[in-house]
């Protein structure tokens, strides 16, 4: 017999591996039974799914379904079961349109320690690895590494974590971080997670000639993800402080001794650079597009913020937002599927600070923005030394439309599409309005597909090159994978 899901049902009782649990919240904050979760949080993670204040059978299972994903986003629970019943009365028939939650709980142990090898966690940068825009994707193979970590769960009751971990990749390149989160169902006001990390670094740019090893110290607070990087669909935003030193390196004649290849403007920043930053970034991260992947409805914005200043030797303020949009179209002939236009643009902006000759006048090579900037059909663009370094730009500057379709025979979500494609890089000084900045944009056009795959977007594209400057490099056949595993 089918229950219609508007019909009229209130919450009556709670009841919590068997005990009766008291609504509205507790004020005790001692432990439930045997739990280590505290009715206080317990209390805290009822009163955010608004199941007390539900009023039909419908809105009832919602909060019921909602509760459960809060719990298990904690980490701190082995299994989470909810079961709705029926309340019966003193004669022994249920009351009407009333039903009560039984939650039963299985914590997990206090502890875990993981010794093994996984892929390479991203600790100092917060990158976003899915294809919002429909710009090129990039073919990135991660790197593996040896980890080893501890993590402490819900010590205090508020289901915390506690922990710290350890990478070795392939490469050398070390990273220690620790951390502690608060999730968004504790009796905090807001989820937080709290990480201290000191990492060692190689930093290669494309077609340059100079490597440039740092050391970093770094702090960082985030509202509304954990820690390492963020998961899909989960908007966040986050202040980090970091202190690194710096050592830029340039290339070396393999058959002449003592003789360089890199451009005086390389070799102007050989040698050790400190910097001393702060910065603040606000992500949407795919919460609002239909799929993180390749995505035909929805919205996507991204805005970071960093000042270097002093103590250090690198004084700047450098910013970057980027917003899609995506719009889908009826089709063009009944019966045929549904068509989507994309929307994107992003811009970015490094402009010096010396803070009165404290710091260096001129930006550091690793500062500026690369010279592969993403744009379709080019693989690297911007201001060249006179031996071809790739010297990177103060200015970035990226807009696409394209119209996608769903692909036959790899389903809905599969999509082929057209583009139209515009950016630049270059140094703020050479943008003068008067003075053709408009001609500084390079073109593209063409046609791909885009499949989203558990692991992250796959693509292969097709570009024509509509306009392009002295100095760039091209690639008319790109295909991209984007990983995201874990």
């Amino acid at each position: 017999m089918s229950v219609n899901p508007n019909t009229k049902c209130t919450l009556h009782s709670v009841t919590i591996n068997g005990v009766p649990f008291p609504l509205p919240r507790p004020h005790s904050t001692q432990p439930l039974l045997s739990l280590r979760t505290t009715p206080a949080c317990l209390a805290s993670a009822l009163q955010r799914s608004q199941i007390a204040s539900t009023s039909t059978i419908k809105s009832l299972s919602e909060s019921t379904r909602m509760l459960t994903m809060d719990l298990n986003s904690t980490g701190c629970f082995d299994s989470v079961s909810t079961t709705l019943k029926n309340v019966m009365g003193p004669d022994g028939e249920p009351l009407p349109n009333t039903a009560q939650l039984e939650l039963t709980l299985a914590e997990r142990n206090w502890y875990r320690i993981h010794l093994g090898v996984s892929q390479k966690a991203e600790l100092n940068a917060s990158k976003s690895s899915f294809g919002s825009s429909f710009d090129s994707a990039s073919l990135s193979i991660p790197k593996v590494a040896v980890e080893n970590s501890f993590t402490l769960f819900n010590l205090a009751g508020d289901c915390s974590k506690t922990g710290g971990v350890y990478n070795l990749d392939q490469t050398g390149v070390a990273e220690f971080e620790l951390f502690h989160e608060i999730p968004n169902i504790s009796t905090t006001p807001t989820p937080l997670a709290l990480t201290f990390s000191a990492f060692t670094d190689d930093v290669n740019r494309p077609a340059s000639s100079f490597d440039c090893h740092s050391r970093t110290l770094q702090a960082k607070l985030r509202h509304g993800a954990p820690a390492g990087p963020a998961p899909l669909r989960t908007p966040y935003s986050e202040i980090k402080y970091a202190l690194a030193q710096r050592d830029t390196v340039p290339h070396f004649a393999p058959n002449i001794p003592y003789t360089t290849l890199a451009s005086p403007e390389i070799i102007s920043a050989v040698g050790p650079n400190l910097i001393h930053a702060i910065t603040g970034t606000v992500d949407t991260h795919g919460a609002f597009l239909d799929n993180p992947f390749v995505p035909s409805r929805g919205l996507d914005a991204k805005a970071t913020v960093e000042v270097a200043c002093p103590p250090g030797d690198a004084g700047h303020i450098k910013s970057a937002t980027s917003l899609s949009l995506h719009l889908p179209l009826p089709p063009p002939i009944p019966l045929l599927p549904s068509f989507a236009l994309h929307l994107a643009s992003s811009a970015s902006v490094l402009m010096p600070l010396s803070f009165g000759g404290m710091c260096s006048a001129t930006t550091h090579p690793v500062d500026r923005f690369p010279s592969n900037t993403g744009l379709r059909g080019f693989t690297n663009i911007g201001p060249r030394a006179a031996n071809q370094d790739c010297l990177g730009g103060t200015f970035e500057n990226h807009n696409s439309i394209s119209v996608s379709a769903p692909l036959p025979g790899f389903g809905l979500q599969a999509r082929a599409f057209s583009f139209l494609s515009a950016g630049t890089l270059c140094d703020l000084d050479q943008l003068e309005m008067n003075k053709g900045v408009f001609d500084r944009y390079r073109v593209s056009a063409g046609v791909g597909a885009a499949i989203p795959t558990p692991m992250g977007r796959m693509e292969v594209s097709y570009s024509h090159i509509v306009r392009k400057k002295e100095g760039d490099t091209t690639n008319a056949v790109g295909l991209g994978i984007n990983l995201t595993l874990g």
